[in-house]
């Protein structure tokens, strides 16, 4: 995280990077959904910020609808109406996705989704992730991946912490109808069960509330003044 605590907008910074979304994917169980805007804050005009996010439903598209129809708005909620330091950002990514996973498992949904989404304000981008789905950065110096990867197994930190909460974490079974049993060889990624999700972190999935948890790992850069791409790797 930068520890830099400077103002990032005010009345006369003139010079913005101009910032474009753009999209593109096959669909294979429509469950994914993407969001994206720029969000006026406070009652000043040169108070903006953009962001994207998108959300990559399972067990059901619901949850992931659910987190486009409000992200926008629950972001928005966290922003002081003055300026904003960097870790204004970070404070909001956490308190959003916090609550797009409590009042989805609150409306009864029986899905989850991860999430990958990325705020810019001024010359500074925050990106946030939960989930197993890669963000990548690209700029004229460096290609480099600035999310983490929630699939379990793939972080010793996560595994160890599932451990001590007593999930049952095993393989799928050779019948693939269910965890594998002790001294049994399974199929394929470690999961949580009942379920049988692969990842420690998404948004919702209310069966699984005690251990699969919406704190999502942020990453803070800098945007060289040659421009950034920021790609969302499904």
């Amino acid at each position: 995280m930068l520890q830099d605590t400077a103002v990032l907008f005010s009345e006369s910074q003139k010079h913005m990077p101009w910032v474009k979304f753009s999209s593109q994917y096959k669909t294979l169980k429509n469950e994914d959904r993407v969001v994206a805007g720029h969000l006026k804050i406070g009652n000043s005009s040169s108070l903006e910020i953009s962001a994207c996010a998108v959300f990559d439903g399972h067990n059901g598209s619901s949850t992931a609808l659910y987190c486009r129809q409000h992200f926008l708005a629950e972001l928005s909620r966290w922003f002081p109406p003055y300026s904003l330091p960097p870790e204004t950002d970070v404070m909001a990514f956490q308190a959003t996705f916090y609550e797009l996973d409590r009042r989805s498992n609150e409306a009864g949904y029986k899905s989850g989704c991860t999430a990958s989404a990325i705020i810019v304000t001024g010359w500074l981008a925050t990106v946030a992730n939960v989930g197993d789905s890669d963000v990548m950065v690209q700029t004229l110096a460096e290609q480099r991946i600035v999310s983490h990867n929630h699939r379990i197994g793939a972080d010793d930190q996560e595994l160890l912490r599932l451990k001590s909460e007593g999930a049952h974490v095993a393989q799928l079974s050779t019948n693939l109808r269910g965890p594998a049993s002790t001294g049994e060889d399974g199929v394929g990624s470690l999961r949580i069960w009942p379920g049988g999700l692969a990842v420690s972190r998404a948004i919702g999935d209310a069966v699984l509330s005690r251990h699969v948890i919406a704190v999502p790992h942020i990453t803070q850069l800098r945007i060289p003044g040659t421009g950034a791409r920021f790609i969302r790797r499904f």
